[in-house]
Protein backbone atom coordinates (compact mmCIF):
# COMPACT_ATOMS: atom_id res chain seq x y z
CA UNK A 1 0.00 0.00 0.00
CA UNK A 2 1.86 3.20 -1.03
CA UNK A 3 0.83 6.81 -2.60
CA UNK A 4 0.24 6.55 -5.87
CA UNK A 5 3.26 9.23 -6.92
CA UNK A 6 6.95 8.72 -7.50
CA UNK A 7 8.97 5.69 -7.21
CA UNK A 8 5.79 3.80 -6.33
CA UNK A 9 4.57 4.23 -10.02
CA UNK A 10 7.27 2.59 -11.26
CA UNK A 11 7.44 -0.56 -9.05
CA UNK A 12 3.71 -1.09 -7.89
CA UNK A 13 1.10 -2.49 -10.28
CA UNK A 14 -1.76 -1.42 -9.08
CA UNK A 15 -4.04 -4.11 -7.98
CA UNK A 16 -1.68 -6.75 -9.04
CA UNK A 17 1.39 -6.37 -6.79
CA UNK A 18 -0.05 -3.25 -4.45
CA UNK A 19 -2.98 -0.67 -3.99
CA UNK A 20 -2.12 2.75 -4.00
CA UNK A 21 -3.72 5.82 -2.10
CA UNK A 22 -4.03 9.56 -3.99
CA UNK A 23 -3.76 11.75 -0.55
CA UNK A 24 -1.97 11.64 2.12
CA UNK A 25 -4.99 11.23 4.97
CA UNK A 26 -5.86 8.99 7.29
CA UNK A 27 -9.41 8.30 5.51
CA UNK A 28 -7.48 7.88 2.33
CA UNK A 29 -5.11 4.97 3.68
CA UNK A 30 -7.67 3.66 5.58
CA UNK A 31 -9.36 3.26 2.62
CA UNK A 32 -6.31 1.56 0.58
CA UNK A 33 -6.30 -0.97 3.42
CA UNK A 34 -9.92 -1.78 3.29
CA UNK A 35 -9.54 -1.95 -0.46
CA UNK A 36 -6.39 -4.70 0.34
CA UNK A 37 -8.34 -6.55 2.57
CA UNK A 38 -11.45 -6.81 0.40
CA UNK A 39 -9.13 -7.85 -2.57
CA UNK A 40 -6.13 -9.91 -0.95
CA UNK A 41 -6.81 -13.20 -2.61
CA UNK A 42 -6.72 -11.52 -6.14
CA UNK A 43 -2.76 -11.25 -5.11
CA UNK A 44 -0.57 -13.90 -6.24
CA UNK A 45 2.66 -14.08 -4.18
CA UNK A 46 4.78 -16.04 -7.17
CA UNK A 47 3.67 -12.84 -9.43
CA UNK A 48 4.37 -10.30 -7.06
CA UNK A 49 7.97 -12.13 -6.12
CA UNK A 50 8.52 -12.20 -9.51
CA UNK A 51 8.21 -8.47 -10.06
CA UNK A 52 9.92 -7.48 -7.14
CA UNK A 53 13.00 -9.47 -8.70
CA UNK A 54 13.87 -7.08 -11.31
CA UNK A 55 14.70 -4.43 -8.35
CA UNK A 56 17.14 -6.95 -6.73
CA UNK A 57 20.16 -4.84 -6.05
CA UNK A 58 22.27 -7.75 -8.47
CA UNK A 59 19.44 -6.78 -11.04
CA UNK A 60 20.34 -3.15 -10.39
CA UNK A 61 24.51 -3.28 -10.87
CA UNK A 62 24.44 -5.90 -14.02
CA UNK A 63 21.92 -2.99 -15.39
CA UNK A 64 24.43 -1.04 -14.60
CA UNK A 65 27.11 -2.13 -15.79
CA UNK A 66 25.05 -3.03 -19.11
CA UNK A 67 24.44 0.79 -19.78
CA UNK A 68 28.11 1.68 -18.90
CA UNK A 69 29.19 -0.77 -21.28
CA UNK A 70 27.20 0.43 -23.79
CA UNK A 71 27.78 3.90 -23.76
CA UNK A 72 31.65 3.47 -22.86
CA UNK A 73 31.80 1.86 -26.60
CA UNK A 74 29.67 4.80 -27.75
CA UNK A 75 32.15 7.11 -26.76
CA UNK A 76 35.43 5.29 -27.93
CA UNK A 77 33.89 5.17 -31.35
CA UNK A 78 33.35 8.94 -31.27
CA UNK A 79 37.10 9.16 -30.50
CA UNK A 80 38.30 7.23 -33.38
Amino acid sequence: IAMGEGGSLDTIIENKTGIFFKKQSANEIIKAVNKFIENKHKFKPEFIREHTAQFDESQFEKKLLNLIEKEWDKWQKTMR
